[in-house]
């Protein structure tokens, strides 16, 4: 499209050829930038600490636990998965995996969702990390900490 301004004609034209393009909007989309990152979420940095004090109570085989879900985290905290499955993956004992699993829900980390099939799914508290929009966040945290009786 061209037109006037002062004494200039600005418009859009064939840098081969130099002919006007009139009626023609070019938009030039930049791609989309990359963090580095392949997958990725956020974290609380506060909730780091309180993780870090509650080493005690998780162990080492909770803190895998915890680790795992996190890693395999979906759209809105959402994970499922087997604990045989899980455990293999930990190299832990089914038995052990699901002790350390427990530990992650008594301390308020994780809560059971919903079952598909035979998988149970849970979700991870959005206290500590959240992967998905900000505004779906602050909804998530809202109904984590009415349930939770905050």
């Amino acid at each position: 499209m061209v037109y006037m301004k002062g004494m200039r004609q600005l418009g859009h034209y064939d840098l081969t050829t130099g002919e006007v393009l009139p009626n023609v909007n070019l938009y030039a989309i930049a791609p989309k930038r990359r963090n580095g990152f392949g997958r990725w979420l956020a974290m609380s940095q506060d909730n780091g600490v309180d993780l870090a004090v509650m080493h005690r109570e998780l162990g080492s085989a909770g803190y895998a636990a915890l680790w795992y879900v996190i890693g395999i985290a979906d759209f809105e905290n959402k994970v499922a998965f087997t604990k045989a499955d899980a455990a293999a993956k930990l190299e832990m004992l089914p038995s052990a995996f699901s002790r350390a699993f427990k530990r992650l829900v008594t301390a308020g980390l994780v809560r059971e969702a919903e079952k598909i099939g035979n998988t149970k799914t849970y979700v991870i508290s959005p206290e500590v990390v959240w992967r998905g929009s900000s505004r779906n966040h602050h909804a998530a945290l809202k109904a984590w900490r009415q349930r939770k009786g905050e």
